[in-house]
């Protein structure tokens, strides 16, 4: 994965035997490539295993306003999805 990459995530839902069935379609705007997953948390697996190998060593970019005040939350902590939830 590039240092930034774009993804058209598409989801819905629709009517299959004995109810509704989720379908969502992962498409890398850079090559093309997609992918189709039926179960949400399918896709999440596999958006962790598109991130996760490549963190970048180091401070992240500069932030917008000079230094983060004490006890705010950075940039980081709003922007972090981890796998619990939190």
């Amino acid at each position: 994965m590039a240092e930034y990459d774009s993804f058209l995530l598409r989801v819905w839902r629709s009517r299959r035997q004995g109810g509704w069935a989720w379908a969502l379609r992962l498409e890398h705007l850079q090559d093309g490539a997609v992918r189709r997953f039926e179960d949400p948390q399918a896709l999440v697996e596999a958006l962790w295993a598109l991130v996760e190998p490549e963190r970048p060593a180091g401070p992240g970019p500069p932030r917008a306003g000079g230094e983060a005040r004490a006890g705010a939350a950075t940039d980081e902590d709003q922007h972090c999805m981890r796998r619990d939830g939190t």
